[in-house]
């Protein structure tokens, strides 16, 4: 998933990484649902693996 600083920074409809407001790591969809189109459940665990 490509990190962006701002929704606005990728194309609708892109899957995102992003950090919020509150300084979470946010995934996210421009303009759409992170949920609905990676099929995840608010219980479901993410691993996150930063590369350089």
């Amino acid at each position: 998933i490509p990190h962006t600083q701002t929704y606005s920074n990728c194309p609708l409809g892109e899957i995102v990484a992003l950090i919020g407001s509150h300084g979470w790591v946010e995934i996210a969809v421009n303009g759409g649902s992170a949920k609905s189109q990676l099929q995840l459940d608010w219980r479901d665990t993410v691993e996150l693996s930063i590369k350089n």
